[in-house]
């Protein structure tokens, strides 16, 4: 039988009687005091050492190691007891906060009914240790109704300040909306900080399958934001998410990170910001299978503006707008090639800048191109600007743009205070790695090139997460890319075009994102 008993200065003791068949007992006691989980293993070796064992009193066909291996595991439940993970189910979408943060049960009052909201999880997910887990329900809207800004989750945004995972039913069917227009503050806040103090501890947030809409941010980030984290490792993961309608007074009307994030299959669109209309990135961003479309910014950067580093993976930007450069993106980068801007298998189309770099604006540091498709994109769409020039790409003089496998084609620039427009493929100097067309060199190419004429299909979906530029049948870049394989900055074979499917299928991989795939009408017959 054991005994558990509490001293006045927090001690705890554990008594285990132990009773053999011959009626002989040992007693078993040891002590352990309530301290930080770091101490954990060294208060149980402490328990150990301080164990007193009647070991005369037990027969030897009950051996010590036996007993001392149950009584750790007792200790051992005893002390993780509260550092579990936990996981919260939420069942109203009503915005109101939870009643006692850290008790472990999200629990609040919603029209007189016990209730867990998200907001309640939130706060309770901050308050415990370890990485929880809070379930959104299907075909819910939860709309942020609490007026005040503050970082304790308590009005305002929804803060995060620990580890968690959020889990929603699907973007269409879980969606956060953060009611901007009223609370005039963001969605999510992710920061180790809040008024409680900061968490020394790295932390992961892992946000799935939700819809983040309307909120508005005076300063970074009108849907989600992070606070400066230094590393590598994404703090952020977002997976199956919108980003939809936010808007930002400064960076990142979407997303802005200030530590390292990631997006995966997820689509950033209609967001507003002075700067990085999608995102902002200021440090790791690493965006794969996903969509940045129709986001404005009215500086630098309609779809992203990237001042740190990051990649760009089987990935689309669309349609995107800046009132100054950088169309679908506005890189700023470091020489450090560990921390330039790559861009994969990824298709930069349709976007538009009042001034230079209709599709991209290479700033300062690198950027560097794989099996890249950018074409459509258009530089001083407002006819008004002298630097209105490289409506596929602008490199600045004190940056490098380096590129392979890679289409740029059929990007214009709009004359200034007339009615002519000029095909206008890039600005600056950029290298070619071979194996690439310009189809108007209006910049300085260092390297060899083609100028074959491109011929696209209209932007779909033609197979794969993210919409494409097909190439039709006799355009320039099929099977022209490099005959040894195609590859990405690390060298490694690309054996799969943006969409996924196999590349190459011809005697080389075709150049761009997009790899034109057998004719299969008719294999399986008729019926297929």
């Amino acid at each position: 039988m054991a005994f558990l008993a509490s001293d006045a200065d927090g001690t705890v003791t554990l008594s285990l009687a132990l009773n053999s068949e011959e009626g002989n007992q040992g007693t078993l006691v040891g002590y352990m005091h309530f301290q930080p989980l770091f101490r954990l293993f060294e208060e149980v070796i402490e328990m150990l050492c301080l164990t007193v064992l009647s070991r005369s009193a037990l027969p030897q066909r009950h051996p010590s190691r036996i007993v001392g291996r149950a009584i750790v595991l007792m200790i051992f439940q005893i002390l993780f007891a509260s550092a579990r993970a936990a996981t919260f189910n939420v069942n109203s979408s009503a915005d109101v906060p939870d009643v006692a943060p850290g008790d472990g049960q999200c629990e609040t009052l919603v029209d007189s009914q016990v209730a867990c909201t998200l907001r309640a999880a939130v706060q309770e997910a901050n308050a415990l240790p370890g990485a929880d887990v809070i379930l959104l329900q299907a075909n819910t809207t939860y709309l942020l109704t609490r007026v005040g800004i503050e970082d304790a989750s308590l009005f305002g945004s929804l803060d995060i300040s620990d580890s968690v995972d959020i889990v929603g039913a699907g973007p269409a069917s879980t969606i956060v909306d953060g009611n901007g227009a009223v609370t005039n503050d963001r969605v999510f806040l992710v920061s180790t900080c809040n008024n409680d103090g900061c968490n020394p501890d790295a932390i992961a947030v892992n946000i799935s399958g939700i819809a983040i809409r309307h909120g508005r941010s005076a300063g970074s980030g009108g849907g989600l934001a992070t606070a400066l984290v230094v590393g590598d490792k994404p703090v952020v993961t977002m997976t199956n998410c919108l980003i939809e309608d936010n808007s930002s007074d400064s960076g990142g009307g979407g997303v802005y990170a200030g530590g390292p994030i990631a997006l995966t299959r997820s689509v950033v669109i209609g967001n507003t910001a002075i700067s990085g209309g999608g995102a902002s990135f200021a440090a790791n961003g690493v965006i794969t299978d996903s969509t940045i479309s129709g986001n404005t910014s009215a500086g630098n950067g309609g779809g992203i503006t990237l001042v740190g580093y990051g990649s760009i993976n089987r990935s689309t930007i669309s349609g995107n707008h800046a009132h100054l450069e950088g169309g679908g993106i506005y890189s700023v980068t470091s020489a450090d090639p560990a921390h330039h801007l790559y861009i994969v298998n990824s298709t930069v189309v349709g976007n538009g800048s009042d001034g230079a770099g209709g599709g991209l604006k290479n700033a300062a540091g690198g950027a560097n191109l794989f099996n890249v498709t950018i074409a459509g994109n258009t530089a001083n769409t407002d006819r008004s600007g002298s630097d209105g020039v490289g409506g596929g790409v602008a490199n600045a003089a004190n940056a490098t743009l380096a590129f392979a496998n890679s289409i740029i084609a059929n990007n214009s620039a709009l004359v200034s205070n007339s009615m002519f427009t000029l095909l206008n493929d890039c600005t600056g100097t950029i290298e070619s790695l071979d194996y690439n067309i310009v189809r108007v060199a209006t910049c300085t190419v260092v390297g060899d090139y083609s100028t074959d004429a491109v011929q696209f299909g209209p932007l779909g979906y033609n197979g794969g997460p993210t919409q494409t530029l097909p190439l039709l049948a006799g355009s320039g870049g099929i099977d022209a890319g490099n005959p040894a394989g195609c590859t990405d900055n690390l060298d490694a074979v690309l054996d799969i075009d943006q969409r996924g499917l196999p590349r190459p299928v011809g005697a080389a991989c075709d150049l761009g994102a997009y790899e034109v795939q057998p004719d299969l009408i008719f294999e399986n017959g008729f019926d297929g």
